[in-house]
């Protein structure tokens, strides 16, 4: 949340239009609410995925993770890295805007 803050202090001190500045605001709160680092579920079942939905939105880093234990670290690193090669399938796939499905 720090670092949304300060980016949206960013964007209000910029030397675009008032009403530019106003709007991107507003796009992004919206955007940002649905984020995880905003908006997260908390339990023990959900916390690996959790630290991976985190990590994947640039919330925290792999770093930020050695207070857990060696096991729960790889687990995360595993889940984050498996995500990250699906993304790229799923971005490779859709490469070309005429070969997204409607």
């Amino acid at each position: 949340m720090d670092r949304l803050t300060k980016e949206y202090i960013e964007l209000l001190s910029s030397s675009a239009p008032v009403e530019d500045r106003f709007w991107e605001l507003e796009k992004r709160i919206k955007q940002d609410k649905r984020s995880p680092s905003v908006l997260i579920h908390m339990s023990c079942s959900d916390m690996e995925w959790n630290l991976v939905k985190l990590i994947l939105d640039d919330a925290i880093t792999l770093k930020d993770l050695a207070v857990f234990s060696d096991e729960t670290r790889e687990r995360v690193e595993y889940l984050v890295q498996s995500a990250k090669r699906l993304y790229e399938e799923d971005d490779e796939e859709y490469d070309d805007e005429d070969d997204i499905p409607e």
